[in-house]
């Protein structure tokens, strides 16, 4: 049989078999409740408890009362104390990071998330914002459906797989790889990268395909001629299938795109 609660009717019921003068047994018959439970639920809500908040004789609207209150403090207590909140502080204002205070102090004895979730949650005297790496610990991969998504048609027309084997030997100059490179600071600001035997590089106010279309034609001013393809990740500044193919058409060159996770195959970029 589940165990359940005692309800509000039930205690109303327990103190007015009190009252009758049941002792704890009879009174668990009438419920169809174990000894135990009676006996327990009275010694919680009553005066013989010094230290009970409920210092009168059993009342089942109250004993309700602070059930409900007891409930509501049920939870994980945080292990956080002013020597440990101070000792953390220290090591954090001299740029350890959660990770090195966590393996590297002896007393700290919590785990790495505790130490970022106090930060977050405020209950440590240091911004998030503060760490070295601002509090990005991991890159979250999407799974799932997002995934599985069948590839753009476009992407798969212009696959890396489809370029030239002779591009991988490197004797014909006018094979660039491109990709963006975005600040540690917050700001939208980053650089759009071309590599071929020399860097050349262009700021771009966003990583965005508008922004990068500038970024593409100042480079194709400097270098109309010498470009014949371009290799790039699948970034959304890369996405739009409009603008690369304007740049195919336009200067004559091909765009291919290297498998996803895979920066190997811009290897110089």
């Amino acid at each position: 049989m589940n165990y359940s609660h005692l309800s509000f009717e039930e205690r109303i019921k327990i103190e007015d078999y009190l009252e009758q003068g049941l002792n704890k047994s009879q009174i668990a018959r009438k419920l169809g409740r174990d000894r135990s439970t009676i006996g327990r639920e009275i010694a919680r809500n009553a005066p013989s408890d010094p230290m009970s908040i409920a210092n009168v004789r059993y009342l089942g609207s109250s004993a309700n009362n602070l059930a409900h209150i007891r409930r509501m403090e049920i939870g994980t207590k945080k292990k956080i104390n002013q020597n440990l909140k101070e000792l953390i502080d220290y090591h954090l204002n001299l740029r350890w990071s959660p990770e090195q205070i966590v393996h590297g102090v002896t007393d700290v004895h919590v785990c790495v998330n505790t130490v970022y979730n106090w930060i977050y949650a405020d209950d440590l005297d240091f911004s998030i914002k503060d760490l070295r790496e601002h509090g990005k610990r991991h890159r979250n991969h999407y799974k799932g459906k997002l995934l599985k998504r069948p590839e753009h048609k476009f992407i798969k027309t212009h696959s890396i797989e489809k370029r030239p084997k002779s591009i991988d030997k490197r004797k014909e100059f006018g094979h660039w790889e491109i990709d963006t490179v975005l600040s540690s600071r917050a700001t939208s600001q980053c650089l759009a990268t071309f590599v071929e035997r020399k860097s050349y590089t262009v700021k771009i106010k966003g990583r965005s395909a508008k922004h990068f279309n500038t970024a593409m034609e100042t480079f194709m001013d400097e270098f109309d001629g010498s470009v014949k393809s371009i290799t790039c990740d699948r970034g959304t500044e890369f996405s739009s299938a409009q603008s690369i193919g304007h740049f195919e058409d336009k200067y004559g060159l091909k765009f291919y795109y290297a498998h996803s996770y895979a920066p190997h195959e811009r290897g110089t970029n």
